[in-house]
């Protein structure tokens, strides 16, 4: 090859290395999606507070005051303590907050299905999403996908009798306090219970006990 025709020859072979380099794409970097939580301050510890359609939710469980009589530990990853009603009184809550009702429950389901059960109140299955309120993690069947960030964990309940009491630990359901000032003719103590295959108001069959479970706040936007 004549000296000529070679240094060409070496320089098209730069420019085309220099083009190649020039349109190689980069690896695309996807930053982590930004969850729009808020916080309330109840009694001296901050909650992460969630808006899920008309209301503002505790994004997570309450775990400040009292002496709770049970307390849950999830396959050792959380700890949650269990509330009675009565507990709420002997604080004052944050401004607009209260302890959830039966109301507040089913609006909070109604953001997820729209079938209701025998008494009225919102009922979530697997197929009406009651995963989009649970938390990915810690249940012992199918986890949920969290898609509102409510955060539901698994945990159980504790009936309280007198001097001793009946505790389940539950990983299958999630069950959380009501404010109910109007209990059955048998006095039996409502729940929502929280699942990946279930959302919905509950009702343990036990007159003569008080109940614990675990405790939310809720408030109007």
């Amino acid at each position: 090859m004549q000296p000529k025709l070679l240094i060409i020859f070496i320089v098209a072979v730069g420019l085309l290395g220099c083009t190649k380099e020039k349109t190689k794409t980069p690896d695309k970097v996807v930053p982590p999606v930004k969850i729009n939580y808020g916080s309330v301050v109840v009694g001296d510890t901050t909650y992460k507070t969630i808006e899920i359609g008309t209301q503002v939710w505790m994004a997570e469980s309450y775990r400040g005051f009292g002496s709770p009589l049970a307390i849950a530990v999830v396959q050792g990853h959380n700890t949650n303590l269990y509330y009675g009603l009565y507990m709420t009184e002997d604080y004052k809550l944050p401004a607009g907050w209260r302890v959830p009702t039966i109301a507040d429950y089913n609006k909070l389901s109604s953001n997820v299905t729209k079938t209701r059960d025998s008494n009225g109140n919102y009922l979530a299955l697997k197929n009406d999403s009651a995963r989009k309120l649970t938390s990915p993690f810690l249940w012992k069947g199918t986890d949920g996908t969290n898609t509102l960030h409510f955060n539901g964990e698994p945990s159980g309940y504790y009936l309280h009798f007198g001097p001793s009491g009946f505790y389940l630990h539950n990983t299958d359901r999630g069950y959380y306090v009501i404010d109910d000032k109007t209990s059955d003719k048998n006095n039996n103590k409502k729940f929502y219970c929280l699942s990946p295959d279930y959302a919905g108001i509950v009702t343990i069959n036990d007159k003569d006990s008080v109940g614990y479970a675990l405790l939310r706040l809720v408030k109007d936007k």
